[in-house]
């Protein structure tokens, strides 16, 4: 995947902080027009590990 459309994602995620993986797709898709899988966009959505 281009490392534009990675930080695309990423950048989206923090707008849509709090959905499901659905639910992020379906935005992503209708609002943003790209055509990414559910498994790309849970991805995207996880956090980091906490540091310690």
């Amino acid at each position: 995947m281009p490392v534009n459309l990675c930080a695309e994602i990423a950048d989206l995620t923090t707008t849509y902080e709090g959905f499901n993986d659905v639910s992020l797709t379906e935005k992503l898709r209708e609002l943003h027009g790209l055509e990414i899988c559910q498994e790309l966009a849970a991805g995207a959505n996880e956090k980091p590990p906490a540091a310690r």
